[in-house]
């Protein structure tokens, strides 16, 4: 490869054909595909090095502009494209600078120096929130997101989100009102779904062993995605449902009452049949229910209750659905009325 070429191409000099050139060069030495993607998005911005190929001048050079994009990735970006993470990638920069002095013979000692000065990553700090059945928890994250948990959920995050992205992980049922930022998505993991979204405000139901999770919109647009599948865009009164058995996606529109208005405290039943019934008592009131008898799928309850005990509960229940019920601490039974 000549040198000057290379020169060029690491000055952001080079035609479309010279960068070709030097693009497949570098292929031929089995470099990683993110590397290159790396090297050709961003060598360009590089200043001008020295003619004479003053080894301590291009140094600082490359240490400055790692350095200043570590902490403003966006400042290297076009407006409309994705920041890179500058801290994953490490040290795909490194290489990238190995190739620039050695390509250019200013030596490996000169590489080690450069690899040694550099600030190495620090591991993320993760946190993780567990709420028991029969309580609710509020969480502020880093970036001024707020996410009110269900009971029986879990929520896994970072101490302090990266320069490029925002990620969490949800084991159960959240509410989220995500902090707008335009250059960093927010996306929730939650089963086999990945939940995007820049600023919004949505719930995400995925309890394991569920039949269905959900994701209903409040405010904004959100996005989810899962491998194999289209990517489906949701806005305010849409609701996206998954069933992992069938693997299977359908969009409605849902009842706001229905879906949200558990996380201010009240229980909503629509059309629900006993088991579900049972399952949200158990996770709300944290107990454990065992249902006696054979009710049919034709049991089918539709109520409201605000902050009320489960015994007021379960006697509200009983008139509509004349069920007797027996409450032991933590344990209740459900038989038919004799």
């Amino acid at each position: 490869m000549d040198i000057h070429l290379l020169n060029k191409f690491y000055q952001g000099k080079c035609s479309a054909e010279e960068k070709a050139l030097v693009i497949r060069w570098l292929e031929e030495e089995e470099q990683d595909e993110d590397f290159m993607q790396q090297l050709a998005d961003h060598w360009e911005e590089y200043e001008e090095l020295p003619n004479d190929h003053d080894a301590p001048a291009i140094l600082k050079n490359i240490q400055a502009r790692i350095q200043a994009e570590e902490q403003n990735p966006r400042l290297f970006s076009e407006p409309t494209q994705t920041p890179i993470s500058i801290r994953p990638g490490y040290s795909n920069w490194l290489r990238a600078a190995a190739i620039l002095i050695v390509g250019l013979g200013i030596g490996w000692a000169s590489y080690q120096f450069l690899a040694e000065s550099m600030p190495r990553p620090s591991p993320q700090t993760m946190i993780r929130k567990d709420v028991e059945s029969g309580q609710k928890l509020t969480v502020n994250l880093s970036d001024g997101t707020q996410v009110i948990l269900n009971a029986e959920s879990t929520l896994t995050y970072p101490e302090k989100f990266s320069t490029d992205k925002r990620e969490v992980v949800l084991v159960g049922e959240a509410f989220f009102d995500v902090a707008r930022d335009s250059s960093r998505p927010f996306t929730i993991k939650a089963q086999d779904i990945s939940v995007t979204v820049l600023g919004t405000s949505f719930n995400v139901n995925a309890y394991e062993g569920d039949s269905t999770l959900s994701v209903a919109v409040a405010t904004g647009q959100v996005k989810v995605d899962k491998p194999a599948h289209q990517t489906y865009f949701l806005e305010p009164g849409k609701e996206l449902k998954y069933q992992p058995k069938l693997d299977r996606f359908e969009m409605t529109d849902y009842d706001k009452m229905e879906r949200l208005a558990w996380k201010e405290g009240i229980l909503y039943f629509k059309d629900a049949s006993l088991p579900e019934v049972a399952k949200t008592l158990e996770r709300w009131y944290g107990v454990d229910i065992v249902i006696d008898g054979d009710y049919g799928d034709d049991w089918l309850y539709s109520g409201v209750f605000e902050r009320q005990s489960l015994e007021n509960v379960l006697e509200g229940m009983s008139y509509v659905q004349h069920f007797d019920f027996e409450i032991d601490n933590k344990h209740v039974i459900i038989s038919q009325k004799k």
